[in-house]
C-alpha cells in the first residue's frame, strides 16, 4: 500500500514535465568530431518512454582511435564498421529533439560533440536548448560526495545493469526528473530556476550559452564550420555545461 502510494505521488508530481531527450555520446578519440555511438531516451512527464541508440562510424583509420576511449566505452573500431555516419543518424535525432529540450550528464562534453559533429559535415540545426543533469544533481544534492553519473545512479537507486550510452541517458534524464522533484519544481524550467541556472542554448550558427553562465553570455561561433580541433581544450575545460 505504502508503495502504490509513492508511485501514486511520483506520477502526479511529474504530471505536466515538458518532454525532453535525454542524451549521451561516446567518442573513438578525444577530439570531439569523433562520435562512435549515441544512445536517447524521450521523457514524458518525467518517465522514460523509449530508449535506443546506435553505434556511430567516425570515419577515422582504426589506427587513430584511442586506446583510453575504448577501455572506457568498450567499442573498437571493428564494432562500427557498416554503422552510419553522424550525418546520417543526425535528421532522425533532430525529429526526436523537434521542440524539445535535450539533457545530457556534464552537457557540455555531449553538446560539444553534437556540434563539432554539426561543424564537420556542415550541417545547420534549428536552435536547440539544453539542460545538465551534472548541475541539476549538484544544486539538488549539495552533500552528495560526487555528481558522476555512476555515484549519482547508485544514491538514487536507479539500476545500472551496464555502462552504455543507452543506460547513460536514461539515467541523466531520470537523474533530471528526480533533481526537479527535490528542488520542488514540477518541470525543468523550474528547476533550473530553483538551482541558479538556465536553459543553455545552441543557435544555428553554432554559436552557444552554457547554462552554467549568465543567460546574457554567448560563445563565439567563429571556429564552428573550420578548425574546430584548434579550440577543443578550452571546451574540454569549461565545466558550465
Amino acid at each position: 500500500m505504502a508503495q502504490s502510494a509513492c508511485v501514486a505521488s511520483r506520477l502526479t508530481w511529474f504530471e505536466g514535465m515538458e518532454r525532453f531527450v535525454a542524451i549521451d555520446f561516446e567518442t573513438a578519440t578525444d577530439s570531439r568530431d569523433s562520435a562512435c555511438a549515441l544512445g536517447w531516451t524521450v521523457f514524458e512527464e518525467g518517465e522514460p518512454r523509449e530508449t535506443s541508440g546506435t553505434l556511430i562510424d567516425p570515419e577515422i583509420p582504426a589506427g587513430a582511435w584511442s586506446a583510453f576511449n575504448t577501455v572506457i566505452h568498450g567499442i573498437e573500431p571493428a564494432d562500427v564498421r557498416g554503422a552510419p555516419t553522424f550525418a546520417e543518424i543526425w535528421p532522425h535525432l533532430a525529429t526526436l529533439a523537434a521542440n524539445s529540450p535535450l539533457v545530457a550528464h556534464y552537457a557540455s562534453f555531449d553538446l560539444s560533440v553534437l556540434r563539432a559533429g554539426l561543424a564537420r559535415y556542415e550541417l545547420e540545426p534549428a536552435p536547440l536548448r539544453y539542460a545538465c543533469s551534472a548541475l541539476l544533481s549538484r544544486a539538488a544534492w549539495p552533500m552528495m560526495v560526487s555528481v558522476s553519473l555512476m555515484v549519482v545512479s547508485r544514491n538514487l537507486g536507479l539500476l545500472m545493469a551496464e555502462r552504455s550510452p543507452e543506460a547513460n541517458a536514461r539515467a541523466s534524464g531520470e537523474t533530471a526528473a528526480r533533481a526537479a522533484a527535490a528542488l520542488r519544481a514540477p518541470h525543468l524550467d523550474g528547476a533550473l530556476v530553483a538551482a541558479g541556472l538556465h536553459w543553455a542554448t545552441v543557435a544555428s550558427d553554432l554559436s552557444w550559452t552554457p547554462c552554467g553562465l549568465p543567460a546574457g553570455y554567448v560563445r563565439a561561433a567563429a571556429y564552428a564550420r573550420r578548425g574546430f580541433r584548434r579550440f577543443e581544450g578550452i571546451e574540454a575545460r569549461d565545466p558550465s555545461g
